[in-house]
């Protein structure tokens, strides 16, 4: 198995596991939340940001011949994490706020999911984040 598969064999594990609508986060019902939602298991991937993330699936689903999973919700400090992430992956946009279910993004997607136990993520209203190394720097 390439790398790319086993990425998105380690997301499809988390997802499987875990209730996706419970993303072991405190999420607050009044602040904004970036989502990954993903279309079947290695469609493209929409990142977005929504009060209420499980509502904008249905409503996106509703419109969509193929099953929408979401992978993982977070709160971050800014919106800004939003039109930065789609700058960042502007190579791999294919419309709107849906991007091809690159190497890159499956490992920004695991570092978000693995880093959001030790609340290291979105801490401050500007990401840092070096395409060559996805490490995700915050400051």
């Amino acid at each position: 198995m390439n790398n790319f598969e086993c990425l998105w064999e380690r997301i499809d594990n988390w997802v499987a596991v875990d209730d996706p609508y419970d993303c072991h986060v405190p999420l607050s019902r009044e602040q904004e939340k970036l989502y990954f939602v993903q279309q079947g298991t290695r469609g493209p991937v929409k990142i977005g940001i929504s009060k209420e993330p499980e509502e904008r699936i249905k409503v996106l689903q509703t419109g969509n011949p193929k099953k929408l999973r979401l992978i993982w919700t977070i709160n971050p400090k800014s919106k800004n994490v939003e039109n930065t992430l789609h700058r960042v992956f502007l190579d791999e946009r294919l419309e709107g706020e849906w991007f091809l279910p690159s190497e890159m993004l499956a490992r920004l997607i695991l570092e978000t999911i693995e880093h959001s136990f030790d609340g290291c993520w979105f801490e401050s209203n500007e990401l840092i984040f070096n395409r060559n190394d996805i490490s995700g720097v915050i400051t």
